[in-house]
């Protein structure tokens, strides 16, 4: 409290004011939302009423409209008309507001429904109720092509419901959001937004490259400093292989958790040593940094090496036994050689018709 009375009282009218301004707000977004439904229904009726003007009488009739027309469509310089105890300044009339306004909220935004911030009618994707929060406030998670974060259910105005293909679209704007991520940090960051209901739809709509990039990332917890994830290991890094039963250190390519469309076992890793013609399926912990400049990723040889790591990772167009079963692949060459020479040459083929085009 102030000494001053006059500082108490411009405090507590300031208050006020701003609490009345937040419920005008409410108003005028619950205005949008129906006069939103409204122009939805009347274009509705409009072409109905054209294929059977029978039933122009009918609804009007029902309705109890007979021949007059109908008022103009509600506008915000109505709000007042609507909510006159607006015009009060007792705090006991602002209450009684609040609860006439509780009994006009909207129903609980659904996954995919687009809705309009009210400060700068900036566009959004509903993704989920945020479940997380526990104040006093509804909080919804949304989503548009670049960002996904939290906002109060009373700054955003409803414009239209969702359907399969905004559903679609809505997945496709995180996706993308995902595959932005460097680092398993910054992964979190958005994931833990996200329901399990979504992270499921989402990965089942990546690529095997995709799901092997969202797994570099997962593994390297948090870039330092001018440091890249080419470094720590994607698929096309260079990194070092150790072999401990040959006490030998060899230079390879990093694929990954894929070989032949197939994932790994949870220890094991995929990578291509420098002069073998087929990759090697070996234990996470015998690969290292390599501590030289990666090579230059807009290097057409680099480029082509690129494409035939990821033609390793993908399903091959034979059929035949997985070739991450490296042990049976290794010692049985009898049975197995056949169809890894056919990946072998179906990989080679993919790499030289996408030069030759």
């Amino acid at each position: 409290m102030f000494l001053n009375p006059n500082i108490n009282q411009q405090i507590q009218d300031l208050e006020l004011a701003i609490e009345k301004l937040e419920l005008q707000k409410e108003a005028i977004a619950f205005a949008k939302k129906i006069d939103s439904e409204v122009g939805k229904i009347s274009d509705r009726l409009e072409e109905i009423f054209k294929q059977f003007p029978d039933y122009k009488n009918i609804v009007s009739k029902r309705l109890g409209f007979g021949g007059e027309t109908l008022e103009e469509d509600l506008n915000i310089e109505h709000i007042n008309e609507v909510y006159p105890e607006f015009d009060s300044t007792e705090i006991v009339e602002v209450k009684q507001i609040e609860k006439t306004i509780e009994t006009y909220q909207t129903e609980t935004l659904q996954l995919g429904d687009l809705v309009e911030a009210n400060s700068n009618q900036e566009r959004f994707y509903v993704l989920s109720l945020d479940n997380n929060n526990k104040k006093k406030n509804t909080y919804y998670i949304v989503c548009n092509e670049n960002r996904i974060f939290r906002i109060k259910e009373k700054n955003v105005s409803f414009l239209d419901q969702s359907n399969d293909e905004r559903i679609a679209h809505v997945y496709s704007c995180v996706k993308n959001i995902l595959l932005k991520a460097t680092d398993n940090h910054n992964l979190s960051l958005v994931s833990k937004n996200l329901t399990d209901e979504i992270k499921k739809s989402v990965w089942k709509t990546l690529t095997i490259e995709e799901k092997n990039y969202m797994e570099c990332v997962r593994a390297c917890s948090k870039l330092l400093p001018e440091m890249s994830l080419r470094e720590m290991g994607v698929l096309g890094s260079k990194v070092l292989y150790v072999d401990h039963n040959e006490n030998k250190k060899k230079e390879a390519y990093y694929i990954g958790y894929y070989l032949n469309g197939e994932h790994v076992a949870k220890d094991k890793r995929v990578i291509l040593i420098d002069g073998d013609f087929r990759p090697t399926v070996c234990d996470q912990e015998c690969i290292r940094p390599l501590m030289k400049p990666q090579p230059d990723e807009f290097d057409k040889v680099h480029q082509g090496m690129l494409i035939e790591l990821k033609s390793w990772m993908e399903p091959s167009i034979y059929t035949f036994k997985t070739l991450a079963e490296s042990d049976d692949l290794v010692n049985d060459k009898h049975k197995q050689m056949s169809p890894m020479l056919l990946k072998f040459l179906e990989v080679k083929l993919k790499k030289w018709l996408t030069f030759s085009c």
